[in-house]
């Protein structure tokens, strides 16, 4: 029901239809904003946190079981062999890269010095 059809077109304030007859300010208090808005960035920050850590976490593992513990035995291998034990194998999978490579030559180091042992004692 329009306003003019109850209070007709010539009391008050003369109000057209389709016009302006007033505004309203409403307004959010910026406290309420900048709270909002610093926890959903702690949120965003979190997860992204989260997110870099497991990475880090799969990358450090990784560099572990493929790089770090086969050096690890390849110089508990050289060690043992440098004391004179030519009986214990050098055990790191072949697989085609650098440290297996290494590996497979101090085990054939070790073979040959053995060999070469063995043949100078006969």
């Amino acid at each position: 029901m329009l306003i003019t059809s109850k209070y007709g077109m010539t009391n008050g304030y003369n109000y057209q239809d389709d016009s302006v007859v007033g505004t309203i300010n409403l307004g959010v208090p910026l406290a309420d904003v900048n709270t909002l808005v610093i926890q959903r960035g702690l949120v965003a920050v979190g997860i992204i946190t989260s997110i870099f850590s497991l990475i880090f976490l799969i990358i450090s593992t990784l560099v572990k079981r493929n790089i770090l513990l086969p050096i690890a035995n390849i110089t508990e291998a050289a060690v043992v062999l440098s004391k004179g034990n030519l009986e214990q194998e050098i055990n790191v999978k072949r697989d085609g890269s650098e440290i297996g490579e290494l590996a497979h030559s101090f085990e054939l180091l070790r073979r040959s010095l053995k060999w070469t042992i063995g043949q100078s004692k006969e």
